[in-house]
């Protein structure tokens, strides 16, 4: 069974400057079964461009946000991320 979930991130420059190269990275998965879709810039409620994956270090996954799309000074730019879980088994452990 796969389920899909959904965070939006907002990103913030609070200084006086613009911030034209936004990085985010994900930590590779303990576990197999999640999946990064898509990471995506949202325009109000609509999804627009994609971030592209700019690489991989030690199994973790880079995207970077396109200089075109830059966040403007004072401004925020909200970024989805959608990710799908396939449910295998859960294992609780009580302390």
């Amino acid at each position: 069974m796969s389920v899909q979930h959904y965070w939006d991130v907002q990103v913030n420059s609070i200084g006086g400057s613009d911030a034209p190269f936004t990085w985010m990275a994900f930590e590779k998965p303990a576990t197999s079964g999640i999946i990064i879709d898509s990471v995506n810039i949202l325009s109000g409620n609509t999804i627009g461009s994609s971030l592209a994956v700019a690489g991989t270090y030690n199994g973790n996954i880079w995207y970077q946000n396109n200089p075109s799309t830059i966040v403007v000074a004072h401004q925020m730019h909200k970024i989805t991320v959608c990710i799908s879980v396939t449910l295998i088994a859960i294992q609780i452990v009580y302390n």
